[in-house]
């Protein structure tokens, strides 16, 4: 059994500390990880890594999309690189690797 007091390096009965939602690094390390799949020049991600991580592109940019645009570090990330990438993506992708 796992004691909780030294998993987390409390004293002895003190409570964990409570959930802290994900914050904009974690955000900026998703897309960083999401358009350095995309980058068609590193031949270690296949086509269907490519396409993946477009999917979760397409997933981030629905759900966050308005609020993307309030943070300039996440404005950037997408701007320089992410669109960057996904137009050499788009101009060697094959018409039968898009499916909608």
């Amino acid at each position: 059994m796992i004691n909780c007091d030294i998993m987390y390096g409390l004293v002895s009965g003190q409570r964990p500390p409570s959930f802290v939602p994900y914050g904009l690094p974690t955000l900026l390390e998703l897309l960083r990880v999401v358009t350095s799949l995309l980058d068609p020049n590193d031949l270690t991600h296949t086509d269907s890594m490519r396409l993946s991580a477009l999917g979760v592109l397409n997933s981030i940019l629905e759900v966050g999309g308005r609020q993307i645009g309030k943070w300039d570090e996440l404005v950037e990330g997408i701007k320089n690189e992410g669109c960057r990438y996904l137009f050499q993506v788009g101009a060697f992708l094959q018409p039968d690797d898009i499916v909608c």
